[in-house]
């Protein structure tokens, strides 16, 4: 954190600067806060379309899709966040159909 800290300039930096102590807990949290203040501003419904469309990839690892499904879930805005039971579906739907029927009968 310490090495991209010392890239930031300007507006960047100051923003950095304001944050209250202990803000920052790890990198990805940092990645979280410098995304959600500095990075592309998307309609509302965009992250909700594409957490909607999320499959898993052949041969992709469990914990790599849960990565990328918990990422693309904490990016929808609180307006048009999916209910926790929404979002168990779209993970579930998220899978082959023979893995999807054996989640479901969880």
């Amino acid at each position: 954190m310490r090495v991209f800290v010392q890239s930031l300039d300007g507006e960047v930096r100051k923003w950095f600067i304001e944050l209250t102590q202990r803000y920052i807990a790890d990198i990805e949290a940092l990645y979280y806060a410098f995304l959600k203040h500095w990075g592309d501003k998307k309609d509302l419904l965009y992250y909700n379309t594409n957490f909607g469309n999320l499959k898993r990839e052949n041969g992709e690892l469990l914990s790599n899709f849960n990565k990328r499904f918990n990422c693309m879930y904490r990016k929808i805005a609180v307006e048009v966040k999916p209910t926790t039971t929404s979002a168990k579906i779209t993970y579930v739907s998220a899978f082959d159909s023979d893995f999807c029927l054996l989640l479901r009968e969880r």
